[in-house]
């Protein structure tokens, strides 16, 4: 098991930035968000290999707070770190079938204070209307309101910058595949260009291994104008105790994630400037299998000492 308190430096450790939890707005298949539920999803979190988790909710950070409590009270002493990982279906459409693309905000859990995610929920407006004013998303209640809200891109990062004046405060991952960028319709200019702009809007990318190459081209957009390299993160987007399952990494279609960076979100946002020397997706790291098999041949640890008179 992978040391977390180990002082090294940047370790190669397992991630899952996309599950939900218990009372999830949509897809609930955990049962009842009551305590026992919530005791229950925290001691298989305990349990995994996982490190970090982005606890996912629509339009929400409802689970969030519910599961960071929940740990905290099961766990006082636990290592694990919860990042704020809330996910918006966009107003934007670029498929054929005109689905919209997902886009997540994770943000910094020392800056996310319930003040200020109330505030960044009120601040967003929805497509949807009422007595004359667009709906904000703390004002969605029902299960059909999150069912068919949307935001706009532009209106998303607004209130982002809004709330969380300091940039380094969170990252937008947009979805690659399914309701993703890759299924844009490549017949159509004006989805390809949607397309371009919401990816460079975007930090990050959810997909699988197989988009890594792509999202660390230069060369993704219409006009030929550069396009930064970008990580790729795979997440289990868990949305029942079944579901958790795939934190073993051992389901078929649900790549593990691994990032070399500190067990911090200062951490994750290194990937966005090293994104091919610190993001890993799939079976371990070749260097952990060398430390495997020939744990004599690297350094556990180097001190230098001061010779007297010299």
């Amino acid at each position: 098991m992978t040391d977390v308190n180990a002082k090294a430096g940047s370790l190669w450790r397992r991630w899952d930035l996309h599950l939900h939890a218990p009372g999830t707005k949509l897809s609930n298949g955990f049962g009842a968000s009551d305590d026992a539920t919530l005791e229950t999803y925290v001691e298989k979190l305990q349990e995994s290999e996982v490190q970090v988790f982005g606890i996912t909710d629509y339009f929400s950070f409802d689970t969030y707070f519910a599961v960071t409590q929940a740990y905290q009270a099961a766990f006082p002493d636990g290592k694990k770190l919860f990042i704020p990982n809330i996910e918006f279906r966009l107003t934007e459409t670029i498929s054929k079938d005109a689905r919209n693309v997902h886009a997540h905000v994770l943000i910094d859990p020392k800056a996310a204070s319930e003040t200020k995610l109330k505030t960044l929920l009120s601040d967003v407006l929805t497509h949807i209307t009422r007595d004359g004013g667009r709906v904000r998303c703390s004002e969605l209640s029902t299960r059909s309101d999150y069912e068919q809200a949307t935001v706009g891109i532009v209106d998303l990062c607004d209130a982002l910058k809004a709330v969380f004046p300091d940039r380094t405060s969170y990252i937008i991952v947009l979805a690659a595949n399914n309701d993703g960028l890759k299924g844009v319709d490549t017949n159509s200019p004006r989805s390809l260009s949607i397309s371009d702009e919401l990816d460079k809007a975007s930090d990050a990318f959810f997909g699988s291994s197989k988009n890594t190459e792509y999202f660390m081209g230069a060369d993704r957009y219409e006009d030929g104008a550069f396009s930064e390299p970008k990580p790729v993160f795979s997440g289990s987007d868990a949305h029942s105790f079944e579901d958790l399952a795939r934190l073993s990494g051992d389901e078929v279609g649900y790549e593990t994630t691994w990032i070399k960076a500190d067990l911090t979100f200062r951490g994750l946002r290194q990937t966005l400037f090293e994104p091919q020397g610190r993001v890993h997706i799939g079976e371990r790291p070749t260097v952990l299998k060398r430390l495997d098999q020939d744990a004599t041949r690297f350094i556990a640890k180097l001190r230098i000492g001061h010779i007297a008179g010299y």
